[in-house]
């Protein structure tokens, strides 16, 4: 969880750091309800027949997550508007970092996150 972890700066210039085992269960990361399978779980933003985001994915890196796969432009969301509405969904009763993903190729995606308590982030550290 919380404390010092060890980054590695590579010889291209990255850096990387070894944030631990994800944690998947509905009680590790918080969740309010229990749900078998946390990489769907039912959470939505906008109408019932047509949700603006849905399904994602929630997860444990120390805090809780929820992670909005996506096929479009991740800046095509509004993030500051969701992201207060979602940090705080009775559904995470720690509240959660709220992150928007679109994969583009097998090594790269592109992500947006809402971090709790701190709103729009340009970095989030897990």
């Amino acid at each position: 969880r919380a404390g010092i972890l060890n980054a590695v700066e590579h010889a291209d210039g990255t850096i990387s750091v070894d944030m631990g085992t994800p944690r998947f269960g509905w009680q590790e990361i918080p969740l309010a309800e229990e749900f078998r399978d946390t990489r769907m779980i039912e959470l939505q933003i906008g109408p019932i027949d047509a949700p603006v985001l849905h399904s994602p994915s929630a997860v444990s890196m120390g805090n809780p997550h929820a992670i909005f796969w996506v096929d479009n432009d991740v800046w095509s969301y509004e993030l500051d508007r969701f992201g207060p509405l979602l940090e705080n969904h009775p559904i995470f009763p720690e509240r959660a970092n709220i992150t928007i993903a679109q994969v583009t190729s097998p090594q790269t995606m592109i992500i947006r996150t809402w971090e709790r308590g701190a709103g729009l982030t340009k970095a989030c550290g897990s």
